[in-house]
């Protein structure tokens, strides 16, 4: 499976701020019915939809034509999903990307257009909403340290010594360990993501994360050892 960052992109740094949100994807689920559609492929917006996806060099696949690898790995993948704020005089569209449990992991800028065809007005809207996807600028976007904490079931790995990862149950390490002298006491780093990982009085395991912004969550994550 080829990396999910096409590598032309990646010469000219198109990709260089969107390869932060994905860098743990592998490939792109297009359905073949929006739910802001009464039917399949509505004006051609699932065919559009992949065709900018593939163009653009990521592994679009239709949700009914999935590859072994992608119906194995469903959290290895991202799902697009198209959000509808059309008015009197413009016709409104939003690209979601979203994770294998639902959550947000990227929303671009809403794209316009004039036009009083509907093919010819959600086509415009659509192909310009997709440029926040190059350009890796969207609205929304979940910060890292939820994202992050998201994730409430994970396994323990060992890299030897006192260092271990934190995996989620697709294999993608949400975290990294560092045992401290202390009993039950562990130092968390992520991308941004800095913390402490400890078993409180109740013996339940409780990590405390704080980001380069100041921004702190407490969560209670259920560990594999």
């Amino acid at each position: 499976m080829k990396s999910f960052v096409f590598s032309i992109f990646l010469s000219i740094g198109l990709f260089s701020s969107l390869n932060a949100q994905f860098d743990r994807y592998d490939f792109v689920v297009v359905p073949t019915k929006f739910d802001v559609f009464f039917e399949p492929n509505a004006y051609r917006t699932s065919t559009l939809l992949k065709f900018l996806l593939t163009e653009a060099g990521y592994d679009a696949y239709y949700e009914d034509e999935l590859p072994e690898y992608a119906l194995q790995n469903p959290c290895k993948g991202v799902k697009v999903d198209l959000e509808e704020n059309s008015g009197l005089l413009l016709t409104k569209f939003q690209i979601l990307f979203k994770d294998c449990r639902n959550q947000l992991v990227f929303k671009t800028y809403a794209g316009e257009s004039k036009s009083k065809d509907y093919k010819t007005a959600y086509h415009q809207s659509i192909r310009q909403a997709f440029s926040s996807v190059l350009s890796g600028k969207g609205v929304s976007e979940p910060k890292k340290i939820d994202r992050a904490s998201s994730v409430d079931r994970m396994r323990l790995m060992s890299n030897g010594g006192d260092d271990y990862s934190l995996v989620d149950y697709s294999g993608a390490v949400i975290f990294r360990l560092t045992k401290s002298a202390a009993t039950d006491v562990y130092l968390v780093n992520a991308e941004e993501i800095s913390g402490i990982l400890f078993k409180n009085a109740e013996g339940k395991w409780t990590m405390e994360l704080t980001d380069g912004s100041g921004a702190k969550v407490t969560t209670n994550p259920e560990i594999e050892w």
